[in-house]
């Protein structure tokens, strides 16, 4: 594979033809029907670098959701997948890559080259969750989200469950999709793309819209907390502080904003007394 050191605001050359993307894609989608080999972990991690490096590269978007429980591994399998598909995603770029608050969502389109990836963390993904009507600062999150995707950038958000995921979001915006299993031998994550034409739906009927076979891709990843690769171990070293600060911020946050409701609701209860 032919390597090129990226200069700028780019995140380097595709160095594969879409000739086998086109190939990975007819064996994983055209004669997979729950009977295909099951891939080795490195040929899935290939299959998924190329066609999404390709996908941006034909001016196509690229908006991957990944979902499980608590602490599955959605934050360090975005990272890795990251860190394959774009060569400028590097523990020094990485802090601009990230929106860990609603407030950080506009640096990703500014500091993330065309073709390159970003992030958006669970605790922003809560403004795309499913409510009665969408507020100013929901919208505005959608426009934002359209615009970095427009800029053929890849953007890898986590959220908690895609079943209380907006359905506008859900059925027009998102184009990848990875469902987290929590196994004995660790996490196994089942890559999906959107197909046009046919349904798929969830347990709860909500149609979800994307290919589902589970034999053909299954995507695992490194411990990033004791990998011995030492550039994946300085992506999780320059992630988790990020992580912390921004957890202890909003705990602070919504401590003052609950000692403040208790305090008015003292002094209501105090003039009642009265």
């Amino acid at each position: 594979m032919n390597s090129v050191v990226p200069t700028g605001l780019y995140s380097g050359p595709l160095g594969r033809t879409d000739r086998a993307v086109a190939d990975a894609e007819r064996i994983l989608y055209d004669e997979a029907e729950g009977n295909a080999e099951v891939w080795t972990p490195v040929r899935v991690e290939e299959f998924w670098r190329t066609e999404i490096r390709a996908r941006l590269r034909r001016d196509k978007d690229v908006v991957f959701l990944t979902w499980g429980g608590p602490g599955s591994g959605k934050s360090t399998a975005n990272l890795y997948l990251m860190s394959l598909i774009d060569e400028t995603f590097t523990p020094k770029t990485l802090p601009d890559r990230i929106a860990f608050r609603p407030g950080h969502v506009p640096k990703l389109y500014e500091t993330t080259p065309r073709y390159g990836c970003a992030s958006i963390d669970e605790a922003v993904s809560s403004g795309l969750m499913a409510t009665d009507h969408f507020s100013k600062e929901q919208k505005e999150l959608v426009e934002l989200i359209n615009l970095i995707r427009a800029k053929n950038v890849a953007l890898f958000i986590a959220i908690p469950d895609a079943g209380d995921l907006a359905k506008s979001f859900r059925a027009r915006r998102a184009d990848y999709r990875m469902d987290i299993e929590e196994t004995p031998k660790g996490p196994v994550g089942w890559i999906g793309r959107r197909v046009r034409g046919r349904k798929f739906f969830l347990d709860d009927g909500s149609w979800l819209g994307f290919s589902d076979d589970k034999n053909a891709n299954p995507f695992t990843w490194p411990n990033l907390r004791t990998t011995g690769d030492p550039k994946l171990r300085a992506l999780w070293d320059a992630y988790l502080p990020l992580k912390e600060f921004n957890m202890n911020q909003r705990v602070t946050q919504l401590s003052k904003r609950m000692n403040r409701k208790d305090r008015k609701s003292s002094r209501q209860d105090d003039g009642e007394d009265e």
